[in-house]
């Protein structure tokens, strides 16, 4: 708006302040002008349409005019540390909150750049959907109080960042918390994702599920390299473990522990 203010304010005031002002009706250019811009201003979005602000491609996910809202899809162009805007201005008349990060589908341009580092997510965000920080080389993934959505599909994203060692989450998280770097839901019910790189060198190459634990997620534990043996507690009922994310005699071991558990339909090859 300020550029198109800047762009027609010299020759409106010659034309207000020459001869042909006296051929003119003032008030009729006025109303002209005001056409002209509310006609500029006026945008409406539609969800599902993108659009590129410095780095980061967004997607509107909610159009309406009281609470627009968008998702992060990717960042591009850029290495290191990059912070997630709370709110995004279009530059016409639209501030939308940035609430969501992923939710692409398997067409949709989701992939981040691999030198992306580290990234920093605001208050605002609500739900971390499919595809979430795909392809970057992310370290550490922090989560403000504000997360409370996990998709199904995000927590394979996140353990096929290759790099991430630890997630961690924010005090007051009413659905979260990390244990030891491990995401869990509160009090570790539900056991969400084991970051790809985490180390388990000391710890005997072992990981043991938390005894609170009923539920594992889908692909909540991958091929990550230094983990050879996994301790699956009475406790879970309900597990999805693909084979090829583990080595052979920790699926044995699985099984053993499960003994005819309704939890053994859900072990694929």
């Amino acid at each position: 708006m300020k550029r198109f203010l800047d762009h027609i304010g010299t020759p409106l005031r010659h034309l207000l302040s020459g001869s042909s002002l006296m051929q003119c009706s003032v008030r009729g250019v006025c109303l002209l002008f005001l056409l002209i811009v509310g006609n500029l201003a006026a945008h409406a979005y539609v969800e599902g349409e993108y659009f590129i602000q410095g780095h980061i491609t967004y997607r509107v996910i909610d159009a309406s005019t009281s609470s627009p809202k968008l998702a992060v899809y990717n960042v591009r162009g850029v290495s290191g540390k990059v912070i997630i805007p709370a709110t995004v201005f279009d530059g016409v008349d639209t501030h939308f909150t940035v609430t969501q990060i992923g939710g692409a589908g398997d067409n949709d341009p989701f992939r981040w750049d691999s030198g992306i580092t580290e990234v920093v997510l605001p208050n605002t965000i609500t739900t971390l959907a499919c595809y979430c920080f795909a392809n970057s080389g992310i370290t550490s993934l922090r989560l403000p109080a504000s997360v409370t959505t996990i998709h199904y599909r995000a927590n394979v994203l996140l353990g096929r960042c290759i790099k991430l060692k630890e997630i961690l989450v924010d005090a007051g998280n009413p659905a979260f918390i990390s244990d030891d770097g491990v995401l869990y839901t509160k009090n570790h019910e539900e056991l969400i994702s084991v970051p790809f790189n985490k180390d388990f060198s000391s710890k005997g190459n072992c990981f043991t599920i938390n005894s609170n634990t009923k539920k594992v997620h889908v692909d909540a534990i991958q091929e990550t390299p230094t983990l050879k043996k996994l301790v699956v507690p009475a406790s879970v009922v309900d597990l999805y473990i693909w084979t090829g994310g583990l080595h052979l005699h920790t699926v044995l071991d699985i099984w053993k522990r499960l003994w005819l558990m309704q939890v053994i339909k859900h072990i694929v090859a």
